[in-house]
């Protein structure tokens, strides 16, 4: 039974991302904005724990708390985080990597709402908006894995439109 609902979530899901999704050539996308096309992707703002957890700051962060007689708090995060030396090192690594790694981009075929654009980014899409030509896209960042398994099931799970309940207990990191 659990073979046959694997099968089938992927079918449903391969047939919804065909349905929805053009399939575009990086190349034209990047020829229409005039090779700036890094200047529409949607980048992402920096966590601050993140970063911190990154360069392992916590003993550095914690005697900022104690100097500034705060408390550990979002802010308090962001604040330190900003002020850092290895802050613009940090948020440009992660524009650096938000980038298409693959040649394909998937463009929507109708409009969509931010709800959904950021379920996609919480699945690990990348996003390229704001091109007058095209739709709200979608493009990957990664190589060497399952598109489906780590982004296009996510995804399609995550909507609610969809009977995602039918499929809570299958295991689809091999699909």
């Amino acid at each position: 039974m659990s073979k046959d609902l694997e099968r089938e979530l992927l079918a449903k899901v391969e047939n919804w991302v065909s349905a929805n999704f053009n399939y575009q050539n990086v190349n034209v996308f990047n020829t229409i904005a005039d090779n700036s096309l890094f200047e529409f992707i949607r980048q992402s703002e920096v966590d601050a724990e993140d970063f911190i957890n990154e360069f392992d700051l916590w003993d550095e962060y914690n005697y900022y708390l104690a100097e500034n007689d705060i408390e550990d708090i979002e802010d308090s995060r962001q604040d330190f985080s900003k002020d850092h030396e290895h802050y613009q090192e940090y948020q440009d690594g992660l524009q650096e990597d938000n980038y298409p790694c693959w040649n394909t981009l998937f463009e929507f075929r109708n409009d969509i709402s931010e709800e959904t654009i950021e379920k996609c980014i919480e699945v690990g899409f990348g996003i390229i908006e704001g091109m007058d030509d095209f739709n709200t896209t979608l493009f990957v960042s990664g190589a060497g894995y399952s598109f489906y398994a780590q982004h296009w099931i996510p995804l399609w799970l995550s909507l609610e439109y969809t009977d995602s309940e039918k499929y809570t207990n299958i295991n689809f990191s091999h699909l």
